[in-house]
């Protein structure tokens, strides 16, 4: 019995934890959203992304090219 009611008391504090967390990072992202540098990254963000994809997909084609030549 007391096993079990230790589980289920570690359970419960992991999950208010969690709540606690997400709740921080709620507030947080409503006090940045507001800045305009974060609203001029959120937007160059995606941009950035494609970018670095396609040098990775580049960085791979050189590789599989290489080994098939040798």
């Amino acid at each position: 019995m007391g096993h079990l009611a230790r589980q289920q008391y570690h359970k419960m504090k992991v999950q208010q934890m969690t709540v606690r967390c997400f709740q921080s990072n709620i507030s947080t992202l409503k006090r940045v959203a507001k800045w305009s540098w974060w609203k001029l990254l959120c937007r160059v963000r995606p941009l950035l992304d494609v970018n670095m994809d396609d040098q990775r997909l580049r960085a791979k084609e050189v590789g599989i090219d290489s080994q098939t030549t040798q």
